[in-house]
């Protein structure tokens, strides 16, 4: 592939990331303005952090991908390895969830700056 088809072929996807997250992101917020409001819930139900949610649900897109990737070393033939969905569409996940996971590392990360400020200031 030619640096200029895959340079289109990454705005392409990154398009589709962006709109994903767009329309995707209000349904998992319900209703909160948080955009990690459904991570935060689940963290806080089995007391871990936040991070390890968001983890969580990106390991499955991986886990797909190995396995897609595992069924090519085996010899198939793209057209033959049956999937839910294209390819395609576990890399945008993917993507995706590491776009959420720095957004929920650099949110904790103000909030640790914040609270640090917080105890100087005393």
């Amino acid at each position: 592939m030619n640096n200029k088809i895959f340079l289109k072929n990454v705005d392409q996807r990154f398009e589709e990331c962006k709109k994903i997250l767009m329309t995707k992101g209000l349904e998992y917020m319900a209703g909160d303005d948080d955009r990690f409001a459904n991570f935060k819930r689940i963290a806080k139900k089995y007391g871990v952090p936040t991070e390890l949610v968001a983890a969580i649900y990106m390991q499955k897109h991986f886990d797909s991908i190995t396995n897609f990737i595992r069924l090519r070393c085996e010899g198939k033939k793209i057209e033959e390895i049956e999937l839910t969905e294209p390819i395609s569409g576990r890399f945008i996940d993917a993507i995706n969830y590491l776009t959420l996971l720095d957004g929920i590392i650099y949110e904790e990360t103000e909030k640790e700056k914040s609270e640090g400020q917080n105890i100087q200031e005393k």
